[in-house]
């Protein structure tokens, strides 16, 4: 099988995005950070007051990806917020007081300002969540929309990364399978050269077996040793593989499955090989077929 050029077209369940808006008074900045996982599921932190948006962030989840463990923050401020300063004018006194008590000079309230307790904060005004209305509801869900757009556009770039490496462990199982065929074919040949070195054995303290019979036994044993089934369905799981690789829509769980495909043909190859250059083959299937499978948990 010759090597096929990868083409890629799967999504990871890896990536992060931000995105940051205003609308009515409120300025906010959503957080989505993607993670593996065996379905679709989301964990979010809302400020309070917005608990609203649950509901629509779910379902939002839902339409947009089919597995992956995603962490949703958003953060909002009011654009118009800012704290009132003042002197507390009573501490000042005190400390004047104090001052001149001690040394007989009394410090300016300038030069007292970086005092902790001099300067105070005012309270801050109504909270973000008053402003929440239909309009700012209907902006925080478009920008929502945005920061899941972003972030499947992140999980479709490392998932085109992965592709392409899952590209060339596919080109090197194809590689082990032409080297497996090759051995193969001097299958037979092993086999009878064995069976005719322990029948050698034998003869000298049973009677001479009719030729007849040994071409019977060595055909029996060279089928059992016969592993192009096993090539045939390893080449076909090949071209599978590469065919979900294309694929735009999720394929992690096919792909998951195609390992365990692989990985019984390897060991079958591995019970039947009738020489240890064979059986190195079939080791070395085994460790590319791990490698792809640790690859593929990473697939949407």
């Amino acid at each position: 099988m010759s090597e096929k050029k990868t083409v890629v077209a799967t999504a990871s369940m890896t990536g992060f995005a931000r995105h940051q808006a205003e609308e009515g008074g409120l300025s906010w900045v959503w957080e989505a950070k993607s993670v593996n996982g065996k379905s679709a599921d989301v964990r979010f932190r809302l400020p309070g007051g917005f608990e609203a948006l649950e509901a629509d962030i779910r379902s939002k989840v839902g339409k947009a990806f089919s597995r992956g463990n995603i962490q949703l923050s958003l953060a909002v401020d009011r654009q118009e917020d800012v704290q009132s300063l003042s002197i507390n004018s009573e501490f000042v006194s005190q400390l004047q007081d104090f001052c001149e008590a001690q040394d007989g000079t009394r410090p300016s309230v300038h030069s007292l300002l970086t005092v902790r307790g001099v300067i105070e904060s005012g309270e801050s005004q109504s909270p973000a969540s008053d402003l929440l209305t239909k309009d700012v509801i209907a902006a925080l869900l478009r920008s929502l929309d945005a920061t899941f757009a972003a972030l499947a556009e992140a999980r479709k770039d490392e998932g085109q990364r992965i592709g392409e490496v899952l590209g060339g462990l596919f080109s090197q199982v194809a590689e082990l399978v032409n080297q497996a065929e090759s051995l193969a074919d001097t299958v037979p040949a092993t086999v009878r050269d064995r069976f005719e070195q322990q029948l050698a054995k034998l003869l000298t303290e049973t009677p001479p077996v009719p030729e007849e019979r040994i071409a019977q036994e060595i055909a029996i044993l060279a089928t059992k040793a016969d592993v192009r089934e096993e090539l045939d369905r390893l080449r076909s799981h090949i071209t599978a593989g590469f065919e979900l690789l294309a694929t735009i829509e999720p394929v992690g769980r096919k792909m998951d499955f195609l390992c365990q495909e692989f990985n019984r043909e390897a060991n079958t190859l591995c019970s039947k090989a009738a020489d240890k250059k064979l059986t190195e083959v079939g080791l070395n299937l085994k460790a590319v077929i791990d490698q792809i499978k640790e690859q593929v948990q990473n697939i949407e």
